[in-house]
This record gives structure tokens, C-alpha cells and sequence, in this order.
């Protein structure tokens, strides 16, 4: 599958406009009319998290920066920042785990828990890790169709900008359709 056509900005950054002028008019009213004019507005919930606010100002500067903030990916943004603070727990929740095994493991090797006693923490240590660990991969996976989900909404954006422009009625008609139709057709066998 080829890539997903640029905008005419990003075309004429680039200097790589292989388009007529016509299709370039018609491609630029086009991307304007799916632009609501309303920027990315940061959810109250995401402004109360100081890690969620914190990546929203990043990813809201990188939109602001490719000229693609807008409302229409808001929701999606604050959702992503908020399930990316709580990673960032559950990692440093998984972090906490590790540091209790060593320091359980220290005090097996120095004598200072039973066998059983030792068994019981671990075991339940590596249960509460494997909570943990899935939750977190499941929030993972959230951000990555998230993350799939916002590209695609971009892209389908400009997928749905027709890459030719309406034709005249003069222009309508192809002329090597008009010479296999007066030649009689198509034979295909």
C-alpha cells in the first residue's frame, strides 16, 4: 500500500508539487473543509495530572507544529495522556516490586525469614508483578490503537481528499474511450 497523500503545504515545503494548478486549488478547499477551526482542548482530568498535562503540551506542540491541532482529536489526546501517567505508575509500581524481591532475597540468604515464610512473599510478589506487568501491557496496547487511531484520522483525512479535480463537461469524455468506442468495442477473445 502506497503511502497517504501530503497536504498542499507540506507539498510545497517540500518543493515536490507534481500537480496542476486546478488539482492543487481543489486539494487545498478540500483539506480546509474538513478543518473544524477549533484547537485541541486539554480535558480537566488530564490538567489535574501533572505527568498527563505535561505530555499533552508535548503532543499538542508537535500537532501546533504540523498544523493538525485540531478539536476533532482532542478526546483521543486526552485519553492517550492519561493512560500514558498511569503507565508511568504501574512502572514504578513494577520498580517497587523488584526492590522488594532483592530485599526479601537478602534477608532469605541472611537468615532472617523461614523457608515457608519466604515462599508466601515471593509467590505473592510474583502475583502481584503479573498483575501489574498485564495491566500495563494493556494499557500499552490502549495508547498504541490510540496512537494508530490518531495517524489514521490524519491520514484518512487526507485519503478522503480526491487526489484529482472534478472535471469540466468538456473534459468528461475521454478521448481514447471515445476511439475504442467508435472502433466497435473491446474484444477480449
Amino acid at each position: 500500500m502506497g503511502r497517504p497523500s501530503k497536504t498542499v503545504s507540506a507539498m510545497s515545503e517540500n518543493r515536490r508539487i507534481h500537480r496542476a494548478k486546478n488539482e492543487i486549488n481543489e486539494r487545498e478547499t478540500q483539506e480546509k473543509s474538513f478543518a473544524t477551526n477549533k484547537k485541541i482542548i486539554e480535558s480537566a482530568e488530564v490538567k489535574r495530572n501533572p505527568i498527563a498535562h505535561k505530555k499533552f503540551v508535548e503532543i499538542k506542540g508537535l500537532f501546533d507544529k504540523v498544523e493538525l491541532n485540531d478539536a476533532l482529536i482532542g478526546n483521543p489526546i486526552n485519553r492517550y495522556c492519561l493512560l500514558y501517567s498511569e503507565c508511568l505508575d504501574l512502572e514504578n509500581k513494577i520498580g517497587e516490586n523488584k526492590d522488594l524481591k532483592v530485599r526479601l532475597e537478602e534477608k532469605h540468604e541472611n537468615d532472617e525469614i523461614e523457608f515457608l515464610d519466604y515462599m508466601n512473599f515471593l509467590s505473592n510478589l510474583e502475583k502481584s508483578f503479573f498483575k501489574l506487568d498485564s495491566l500495563l501491557m494493556a494499557r500499552r496496547d490502549m495508547m498504541l490503537k490510540i496512537e494508530r487511531e490518531s495517524l489514521m484520522t490524519v491520514a484518512a483525512k487526507l485519503r478522503a481528499i480526491p487526489k484529482n479535480p472534478k472535471k469540466d463537461k468538456d473534459e468528461e469524455e475521454d478521448p481514447m474511450n471515445k476511439f475504442i468506442l467508435k472502433k466497435g468495442g473491446l474484444n477480449y477473445g
